[in-house]
């Protein structure tokens, strides 16, 4: 009796790692779908509407590739995530 009780603590413990696992998962793709929603064709438009203040370019350790803080006159921040820094330092 002890023998199957041991057998079904594991099996929950199994289960129970998954679940988190999985809502872990789900969480980070919620959180990173989030921060793509401003692109590099918004920045550009805003650019040329007039709205932004100030471009910080950020480049990361795997050259090219950076991220873009744009301020805006509104005082909001956005990042914009870029493959390539070079083509945004020349435009």
């Amino acid at each position: 009796m002890k023998q199957e009780k041991q057998k079904n603590y594991g099996f929950v413990i199994y289960f129970v790692v998954i679940v988190v696992l999985l809502l872990f998962t789900a969480r980070i793709g919620n959180r990173n779908n989030a921060d793509i929603s401003y692109t590099k064709g918004d920045l550009y438009s805003d650019i040329e509407a007039g709205k932004v203040v100030n471009v910080t370019i950020s480049p990361y350790k795997a050259t090219p590739t950076g991220e873009l803080q744009v301020q805006f006159k509104s005082g909001e921040i956005k990042t914009v995530y870029v493959a390539d820094v070079n083509e945004i330092e020349q435009t």
